[in-house]
């Protein structure tokens, strides 16, 4: 996959099919929309214009929502689709105040070469959200590009969106969040030390050092996939301030990784979510603690 960033004059795209937006997280309405692509511009150069950072962190600073996905983890998702070429526009003041015909004419027509075009519907883009998926047409007829409005993929009666699935995770629903994403939700980290009380009550964990901005799923333990490098494990993960040993407030993600005796620390850690066991609890001391992980284990364990 080719990745783009800066100067739209310089991307040298020839005959482009665009997705435009967002797509974080990469979920089930985005594939709806990558496959259309795929489909109505065979021939074409499958391509993704994105944004960065978030336009909310410009546009209301101290309010953009948590990620779904890194811009690392979105490219290698959109590359699994059949994207080839993910072109990342900066949003900063400056680009904020394109007009909708500047942003076509500079982006999706000198920097993408643009034929196709393929958008959520509702889609809003240039100054102020002025441009309309109408005004894109009108734009497209007049530069020499198609526009293909796609209807929002619906779980039962709910619009899928990357709105919706920060709910679900942020409530721990991660049974939503994965059928919505079509896919478990995954958090990827380093490891770093921690303070080893896991291993001192023998059930060492992983905990992870991660980027600022992602979206944590609700406090609580849950059940996971632990995946270092190619291999997976069972785990059993711990989302919370270990009320019990430290209560230091810190909000920490440590997984105890099932039938794995190794030292990770320093190496790359993904987990995905599959369930919420329970919430976060407070006990009477360690010996209780050490009973309550070994039932979470033996439930992870089974599973």
């Amino acid at each position: 996959m080719r990745i783009l960033r800066g100067d739209p004059r310089v991307w040298d795209v020839q005959d482009s099919a665009v997705v435009i937006g967002m797509l974080d997280g990469v979920h089930r309405g985005h594939e709806a929309l990558i496959e259309h692509l795929l489909t109505e511009g065979e021939g074409l150069t499958p391509t993704v214009l994105t944004f960065e950072p978030h336009p909310r962190v410009v546009l209301t600073p101290g309010s953009p929502p948590p990620r779904l996905s890194s811009l690392s983890r979105k490219a290698e998702l959109l590359k699994d689709l059949g994207i080839e070429v993910l072109a990342i526009a900066d949003f900063t003041a400056e680009f904020s105040k394109l007009t909708p015909e500047e942003f076509c004419s500079d982006y999706l027509i000198t920097g993408l070469d643009a034929r196709l075009v393929a958008v959520a519907d509702p889609f809003r883009f240039g100054v102020g959200g002025s441009g309309t998926v109408a005004d894109l047409k009108a734009w497209g007829a007049a530069m020499g590009f198609d526009v293909a409005p796609i209807a929002p993929a619906m779980d039962g009666d709910q619009k899928i969106s990357s709105t919706a699935i920060r709910e679900a995770v942020a409530a721990g629903d991660m049974k939503t969040a994965s059928r919505q994403l079509g896919r478990p939700f995954r958090l990827t980290g380093r490891v770093i030390e921690g303070r080893r009380m896991g291993h001192d009550i023998g059930f060492p964990t992983a905990n992870l050092e991660l980027d600022d901005g992602l979206a944590i799923p609700a406090t609580g333990v849950y059940r996971a996939t632990a995946w270092l490098g190619r291999d997976a494990y069972k785990a059993a993960v711990n989302v919370g301030v270990r009320p019990t040993t430290t209560g230091d407030g810190v909000l920490t993600v440590e997984a105890h990784l099932i039938d794995y005796d190794g030292d990770c620390y320093g190496r790359e850690l993904s987990l995905d979510f599959i369930e919420r066991l329970r919430d976060e609890q407070r006990f009477d001391g360690v010996e209780s603690l050490r009973a309550q992980i070994a039932r979470d284990v033996e439930k992870v364990s089974s599973s």
